[in-house]
């Protein structure tokens, strides 16, 4: 689990390196706050004081404040689109833009569903998902 907290962490991190756009900075920092959620989660993982009873629990607050930093993420990811997509070119990956952007939203809600089962096992894969994605967009969509 700790190797895999790490492994995640630094692809998130990846996820958010700075865009050297203007137009891109209200997302860049939603990126930022997530990656310190991630930061603060990996944190609580390597902190001997904590028992895992308290692990778990303090993963599953990091998780809920996840899920709400993704929920303002996809609010921007609809809105933002048209900035986005700024190229012919890119109007053409349209199709790949959306489904990118409703697996996202898909993922966020089985992460959702994870937290009020109590699930805290389930978490870590669902975060790593959730950053693949991230990740996906970015190579697919930001400016060269």
């Amino acid at each position: 689990m700790r190797f895999s907290l790490l492994v995640f962490t630094l692809l998130f991190s990846a996820c958010t390196s700075p865009s050297p756009h203007g137009e891109a900075k209200s997302h860049m920092q939603q990126n930022q706050q997530l990656a310190q959620l991630l930061n603060d989660l990996t944190n609580v993982v390597y902190e001997r004081t904590f028992s895992e009873l308290e692990k778990d629990e303090l993963l599953i607050v990091y998780a809920k404040d996840f899920t709400l930093e993704l929920d303002q993420l996809l609010v921007h990811l609809a809105t933002e689109k048209v900035t986005l997509l700024h190229s012919q070119e890119l109007k053409k990956k349209e199709p790949l833009y959306q489904s990118i952007r409703s697996l996202l939203q898909r993922n966020n809600s089985e992460l959702k569903k994870v937290i009020q089962k109590n699930r805290p096992e389930l978490i870590l894969p669902l975060v790593k998902n959730s950053i693949n994605l991230c990740n996906s967009c970015h190579n697919s969509f930001r400016k060269p």
